[in-house]
């Protein structure tokens, strides 16, 4: 809803001034001034109010003159009344018959008389300025029919009969006029040679209500007024050229009228004009784009402030129209409905719901509003299922059509009918089989002898198989299905996927039904959605939502909110988020999309809001912190730290996981211990490692174990160790260790995950893995990357050769191909094996510091512990075992002796000689 129309009303300008309708005494001979017409079928539109100083003059004196002269009447009239009510205030102080006040002659009665003279008047005069008022046709007419052919020349479309000339003007509210005029008004005191869209944003800019939408966009008022000042010299010509129209200015008019007459309102207002602005001219595009506001956001707020611009009228226009509607509400206007007690007992009407204003709108659904009209008329089955996930508004659709039924905007079967939900709690609470059935078919005879009502069953499903009372199992589905079919009754109800698959598909329900599949809303179908229900979460917590907070909630909802479906899991992050905006910026305060992001955040545990410096300084220098703990290994290191500063900056193909990489090398290289660092100095937190030892899954029944065991197995239901480890931190590493190891079946898995970003469980949910760093480590190719580097061929070389031969015979090419980048480790030298000796003995320290005690490794000790620890084979992996028993052993046998205390400090010297150093005693 939030790209452009297509044009309803074909434009034509005149061959004379060419469309730009010159006005005052220069106008053009031609058009009269019109300078573009447009036609819409039958209808020839045309702007006919002129604007020019004298006639701005002339309307403002005739305003001044009508308001006080029919002020001095009013007055006179209210005069006229008092004077009569005076008089009868005397008559009863002296007991004369107040019907006799007509005889008496004075100066009050003289002035009531003539009153009734000026009330004639201005009735006379109220009516005809109501007359005067025109509408835009309704688009429910399907446009203007009866044209033989669109005209295709000016000439042409002046060809029409009388009466289907419309003046644009008599369209426009007063505050659109005032806005067009102040437009014209601007560009001619700041001497300009056209009226362009861009005087007409200057324009709308000084009404409140356009203020308050771009308070709602968020815009900066300070840079706005700096940009439309710069984009306005483009104008400025010379004094004593003639001020004319810009043609992109009369396609505006035309336009604001198309969004007008398309979004079904009455009249042009403000918010169309500010649309056909940004619709119709790039200056003005270009302008709002700097200021971060685009043309969808410009249409989802219009369109924000129209909802509730309807909302107010829509209360006024029920009540009005209810009153052609029977007082009783279980009657028609026919008078041949009968009485309901059965089913009032347990049922609600929504019709009478909607016409006391306690329905929430329907918005975004108009298409799914119209299937269900077009089902109800078909001659099959009209009878409707409304299948789809919790949360995606079913309940919110039959509310929309319960208030058009009370408008009686509908089919003409369904006017003068009650939409009556159903409930099945209440009908079988507490009671047997027999009598919940029992109450099922009273109701249903009900309904059909009334002969008004269409029902409401809210999860049908339900009502298969219900055994209530603890007696025999009875369908009271059957009985619905016979009851629908043999009386004609009509019903509206809903299921969820999978219990109408389950329950109500191969039932015989399901044959008498419709099924209407009801999607998620997306978009800006999903933003207007929640414009419409922001209202209430304002109210009750005192706070305003800008419209950037509202796009973000459902962006970041449905990219990282799997669990729910929009627009529900939108609104439980916009109410969260007012709770925080609340608590923290107090009452009358504006909620963000920095505010939401944050909420988000939370709740996943994904960093989504705006990088700050500190964490851009620490994404920027990621690798010298992640070097801080790994040694060597540089393309690696290098290779993820960008792949998570593409991540942050929001330049990836957020469809996939932020990175897919391929570790392959000799063990004890690094491969694992690159993921844990990554893990932990990105994540926050080891924990947020996931890891998977692909040496387990070497059957292909271990599939069950990653996605869960399947319908008919135990444990099913319960999730898989895979898909419910990401399930719980979607935002985490995935390490799959050894991945050689694991069978065919489990690699074709993990190549949907690295190339569509998601996995179906056992149960049928959808696991998102777009915020998982994928990592796989292998050591296959060992022997032939230990060669290739022992003869000096570089990394890539080695990378190059692997990848075109000995690395196939491993994995598919597919399989390979998946992956962003496949990273050689090279094996481990003694000056490598020795700074890792040093960073284990730093972790050793770290952990002693606790205790209040520092370690002071010597040059010489480091260096032994290196060549005791380095085995060409098994790299730097035997070195944690030797630190382990010559530094572990010897300093825990030195605390539990009690030789340490707090402040000492301990020299690690050759041969595992432990010295302690006490501290220098304080004077």
């Amino acid at each position: 809803m939030g790209e452009k129309h297509a044009k309803l009303v074909t434009r034509f300008a005149c061959p004379t001034c060419r469309g730009i309708g010159v006005q005052g005494a220069q106008r053009c001979r031609t058009c009269g001034g019109r300078g573009t017409i447009g036609r819409q079928g039958d209808l020839m539109l045309y702007w006919g109010r002129p604007i020019d100083y004298r006639h701005l003059a002339q309307r403002h004196v005739i305003a001044i003159a009508q308001y006080t002269v029919v002020t001095i009447l009013l007055g006179f009239a209210a005069l006229g009344v008092g004077g009569l009510l005076w008089q009868l205030i005397l008559l009863d102080q002296y007991g004369v018959p107040l019907w006799r006040f007509w005889e008496q002659q004075n100066i009050w009665m003289l002035t009531f008389w003539w009153s009734l003279v000026v009330d004639s008047y201005l009735v006379y005069h109220f009516s005809q300025e109501y007359a005067k008022i025109q509408h835009i046709p309704r688009r429910a007419r399907r446009g203007v029919t009866g044209a033989a052919a669109p005209p295709t020349s000016w000439e042409t479309a002046l060809q029409v009969r009388r009466g289907q000339t419309v003046n644009l003007s008599d369209l426009y509210t007063a505050e659109a006029i005032a806005a067009v005029e102040k437009s014209w008004e601007f560009a001619a005191s700041s001497r300009h040679h056209a009226v362009a869209p861009l005087h007409l944003l200057v324009a709308l800019l000084q009404f409140p209500a356009m203020t308050e939408m771009f308070v709602r966009l968020g815009a900066p008022f300070t840079r706005l007024n700096r940009l439309v000042t710069g984009a306005l010299p483009r104008y400025a010509v010379p004094t004593g050229n003639a001020l004319t129209f810009d043609a992109e200015y009369f396609e505006a008019l035309f336009s604001a009228y198309e969004e007008a007459w398309s979004r079904q309102q009455k009249k042009v207002d403000l918010s169309e004009l500010l649309v056909a602005c940004v619709t119709t001219s790039e200056v003005v595009r270009d302008v709002l784009y700097d200021v971060k506001i685009d043309t969808d956001a410009i249409h989802n707020v219009a369109a924000w402030f129209r909802v509730r611009r309807e909302q107010r009228a829509r209360y006024h226009h029920l009540r009005s129209r209810t009153s052609y509607r029977p007082r009783r509400t279980t009657m028609d206007r026919a008078m041949t409905a009968v009485a309901t007690p059965a089913l009032d007992s347990f049922s609600q009407d929504l019709t009478q719901l909607a016409r006391a204003g306690y329905l929430e709108p329907c918005l975004g659904r108009d298409h799914e509003v119209t299937e269900i009209f077009r089902i109800f008329s078909a001659g099959g089955r009209q009878n409707i299922v409304l299948v789809g996930n919790p949360g995606i508004g079913k309940r919110t659709i039959v509310n929309g059509v319960a208030q058009l039924m009370v408008a009686e905007d509908v089919p003409k079967f369904m006017q003068d009918k009650r939409l009556v939900s159903l409930s099945v709690a209440r009908l079988i609470s507490g009671v047997t089989a027999s009598v919940a059935e029992e109450r099922l078919l009273h109701c249903l005879n009900e309904a059909a002898r009334s002969r008004n009502i269409i029902l409401f069953i809210n999860d049908v499903s339900k009502m298969v198989g219900i055994s209530p009372g603890g007696s025999a199992s009875l369908d009271l589905a059957g009985a619905l299905a016979q009851a629908l079919t043999q009386t004609g009754l009509r019903a509206i109800t809903t299921a969820l996927p999978t219990d109408y698959s389950r329950y109500v598909e191969n039932h015989l329900l399901g044959q008498v039904l419709e099924k209407m599949n009801i999607e998620e809303p997306e978009g800006n179908d999903a933003i207007q959605i929640l414009e419409a229900k922001v209202g209430a979460i304002e109210a009750n917590y005192h706070v305003y939502f800008t419209y950037e907070a509202i796009a973000q909630a459902v962006k970041l909802s449905g990219r990282y909110l799997h669990d729910r479906f929009l627009p529900e899991k939108a609104i439980e992050v916009l109410d969260e988020s007012a709770v925080r905006t609340l608590n923290e910026k107090g009452r009358d305060s504006s909620v963000t999309g920095q505010d939401v992001a944050l909420t988000v955040s939370e709740k996943t545990g994904i960093p989504l809001t705006e990088v700050t410096q500190q964490e851009s300084a620490k994404l920027l220098n990621l690798e010298q912190e992640i070097h801080q703990r790994m040694v060597d290994q540089e393309e690696a290191v290098k290779l993820v730290s960008a792949a998570i500063r593409r991540a942050r900056a929001e330049l990836r193909d957020v469809r996939r996981p932020i990175v897919n990489l391929l570790f392959l090398g000799p063990t004890g290289v690094g491969k694992t211990e690159l993921a844990k660092i990554v893990a932990s100095v990105y994540f926050g937190r080891a924990s947020e490692l996931i890891r998977l030892d692909m040496s387990e899954y070497q059957e292909k029944s271990s599939v069950n174990r990653l996605l869960g065991a399947p319908a008919g197995f135990e444990g099913h239901g319960e999730g898989g160790y895979l898909t419910e480890a990401v399930r719980h931190h979607p935002f985490a590493l995935l390490l799959l260790d050894e991945i050689e190891k694991a069978h065919p079946d489990i690699l074709n898995l993990f190549l949907q995950v690295m190339d569509d970003g998601r996995l179906t469980d056992a149960v049928g949910r959808t696991v998102d893995f777009t915020n998982v760093i994928l990592i796989a480590t292998s050591n296959a190719c060992t022997p032939t990357i230990q060669r290739l580097t022992a003869a000096g061929v570089s990394v890539a070389e080695v990378k190059a050769k692997l990848l075109s031969g000995e690395l196939q015979q491993h994995f598919r090419p597919e399989f390979l191909n998946r992956f962003d980048s496949v990273v050689v480790f090279k094996p481990l030298g003694m000056p490598e094996v020795q700074k890792i000796a040093r960073l284990m003995l730093q972790e050793v320290g770290k952990r002693l510091l606790e205790k209040g005690v520092s370690l002071q490794p010597t040059d010489a000790a480091i260096d032994e512990l290196a060549t005791a620890g380095y085995d060409p084979e098994f790299g730097a992996r035997p070195l944690r075992r030797v630190i382990q028993e010559r530094v572990d052993d010897a300093i825990a046998t030195k605390i539990l002796g009690g030789e340490l205390e707090r402040r000492d400090t301990i020299i690690l010297d050759v041969g595992g000689r432990v010295t302690i150093k006490k501290p220098a005693r304080r004077a």
